[in-house]
């Protein structure tokens, strides 16, 4: 047995021997030979494919004499590297041939895995010291004494033979005082931290020029107030993408996520998300399917991607990453090229993450309503500012129900209650003054209705059964039972049986439940309104609620009034239903006669008609101001 394992031992020793670059390269890092090149010597060449590795920026702006941190990552824990070799290089200088080191690289995490120093003359870089297998591996870097961009180059070796050079991160710009102060105290009054408003600068710049851009709230790119942000560029054979945003509600997780369409419906869906995940921005892939209102993802995260960083400031994600002009989506059944098609953008956020319940796998949390999509489809070589696809559609149909729930049927039903006994000797159109006005008011209240329906189905293309949070999917359901109610209305309306006859007291009771029905499930579609994504109330919720409440209390507290006032006049009058007014359910017939209290109930009239119209005018306003 020692016979036989002599020679091998020799054998093994005479290999080691033979190729030390072998050694150097997965037991103690790259020496400083390799610092041009940054390719290691293993006679093989470097992957082409994408690859599985990410490089992690803690800040894509900083001034000199700041520290930043970088860290490599694996996307998947079953593909862990041996060694690397980093450096940080001019933006602008030709690193692709020739590397020339810029700044300091040195240990950040002393518990971390073992690395060196590599002096490269004109800089300092970095690489392993040992070749343990690595999850990932964190790192300062402090710039130069000089304004200008960077980027970080990391070499990944997963094995002798496996290895990926020159992995590039997203740009970092150096300033030597920070800049951007004019921007800065624009930007305080919205609650955005300078450093915030420093990196938003960076993605701004080039909008319209060099690069093209789409930011939600409308105009934001020109006013520099985005709440989130996306550009796009062509970069050698793939397209370049920026995506920032805040996440809202200040959550510790979530995303700002951006989707490609080939029109502005959410369904058949390339996205991206810029995803908050313990303590770090990660691009990821996803995708959505037609009906299925569930951005799913995948379990290789960069399906598409090429090249990914990121990094969180303040409560604010930015991302960079790269696409391959051509890829297949075979869960969409559908191919992707960025290079001929024309795409609506879209951009969503959220405070959320879940798992999604078509693939098991992660997925992206609903944006209740932080949502936005390009007025019209865009090719990705143009160099745009994005408009907003107008929400005015959205706005009408809200305008109009408020006006049909708040004003009008409100008025309608408060008249036929508690008006058949007042301005008798007035007949307008030769019919009674109440009934005049409670036809007028419910035949504008059905028609309006009708056309807000017709409205929002043209807008969204049908019938919408995901549109929100749990209580804002009750909307559209509620919004069908309450257009089925108008019709109902309408027609036992025109075939209402007349007065004194066997059938109208049946009538008059359908009639009152199905108009008080009707009354409540248009307020609580205003209610649930604060719920939908298109609405864009979530900054709004308490002026309109507060409207709503306020209506709801004035109309009760008018009710009560005119029901004391009703059964003091009927004992005035001596009436045999001295009740009545403060009864369940349609009020009973009393004498025709005018009932005392005329000004009073002209007053309160006046009253309850301006109190609505205050109401419902002020809920106008704040949905065409919410943004």
């Amino acid at each position: 047995m020692k016979l036989w394992s002599t020679p091998v031992l020799i054998s093994a020793i005479l290999l080691v021997l033979t190729f030390p670059h072998f050694s150097d390269s997965l037991s103690d890092g790259a020496p400083a030979s390799a610092c041009e090149s940054m390719t290691p010597k293993h006679n093989t060449d470097p992957q082409t494919s994408p690859s599985p590795y990410t490089i992690t920026l803690s800040k894509t702006d900083i001034t000199v004499g700041q520290t930043m941190q970088v860290t490599v990552s694996t996307n998947d824990e079953s593909v862990p590297f041996k060694g690397f070799f980093a450096m940080a290089v001019s933006k602008t200088s030709d690193y692709a041939t020739a590397a020339l080191a810029a700044g300091e690289m040195s240990q950040f995490d002393q518990n971390g895995p073992e690395i060196k120093q590599v002096n490269c003359k004109t800089g300092i870089g970095l690489t392993h010291a040992d070749p343990e297998l690595k999850k990932s591996v964190t790192f300062n870097w402090t710039p130069p004494n000089e304004d200008g961009e960077y980027v970080i180059l990391v070499t990944i070796v997963k094995d002798y033979r496996t290895f990926w050079a020159k992995q590039v991160s997203t740009v970092i710009r150096v300033r030597k005082d920070g800049g951007f102060h004019g921007v800065e105290k624009s930007n305080e009054k919205m609650g955005v931290t300078a450093a915030v408003t420093e990196n938003m600068e960076i993605t701004y710049d080039g909008c319209g020029a060099t690069k093209g851009c789409f930011g939600h709230p409308s105009k934001c790119v020109q006013k520099k107030n985005c709440q989130m942000l996306t550009t796009w560029r062509v970069e050698g054979s793939a397209f370049r993408f920026q995506l920032a945003g805040r996440i809202p509600d200040n959550s510790a997780q979530g995303h700002v996520s951006i989707g490609l369409s080939s029109d502005t419906f959410m369904g058949q869906d390339s996205v991206v998300g810029c995803v908050l995940q313990n303590g770090a921005a990660i691009p990821k892939s996803y995708y959505n399917l037609i009906g299925v209102k569930d951005n799913s993802g995948y379990k290789n995260e960069t399906v598409g991607l090429i090249e990914r960083s990121g990094t969180v400031v303040d409560g604010w994600v930015f991302c960079n990453f790269s696409r391959t002009a051509y890829f297949d989506q075979p869960e969409l059944q559908r191919v992707f090229d960025l290079s001929k098609e024309n795409f609506y953008i879209m951009l969503a956020s959220s405070g959320k993450m879940g798992t999604s319940k078509v693939t098991n796998y992660e997925k992206l949390g609903y944006h209740y309503s932080d949502v936005s999509c390009t007025a019209e489809a865009y090719h990705l070589t143009s160099f745009v500012i994005a408009g907003e696809k107008s929400n005015i559609l959205i706005q009408l149909h809200g305008a109009i129900m408020i006006i049909a729930w708040v004003m009008t049927s409100s008025l309608g039903m408060f008249v036929a209650r508690y008006y058949k006994q007042t301005h008798t000797d007035f007949n307008p159109f030769n019919k009674a003054f109440w009934f005049v006005l409670h036809v007028g008011s419910m035949f504008l209240t059905v028609g309006i209705t009708f056309l807000g329906v017709i409205l929002i189905f043209i807008e969204i293309s049908g019938f919408s059964y995901h549109v929100g949070s749990r209580q804002g999917q009750a909307h559209p359901y509620l919004g069908l039972v309450l257009t089925g109610i108008c019709g109902f209305q309408l027609i036992i309306g025109l075939l209402r049986p007349h007065p004194g006859t066997p059938k109208r007291p049946l009538y008059n009771w359908v009639h009152w439940a199905a108009g008080n029905i009707g009354h409540i499930l248009g307020i609580a579609c205003l209610i649930l309104a604060m719920e939908l994504p298109k609405a864009r109330l979530s900054q709004h919720k308490t002026a309109w609620g507060f409207t709503l409440g306020a209506f709801v209390l004035f109309h009760i507290l008018m009710h009560l009034t005119l029901s004391m006032q009703t059964v003091w006049a009927d004992k005035k009058l001596n009436n045999g239903h001295k009740l009545r007014g403060i009864s369940v359910g349609p009020m009973k017939p009393s004498k025709p006669e005018e009932a005392p209290g005329t000004s009073i109930r002209t007053f309160l009239l006046f009253l309850y008609i301006v109190g609505i119209f205050v109401c419902g005018i002020t809920l106008i306003v704040i949905l065409f101001q919410a943004k």
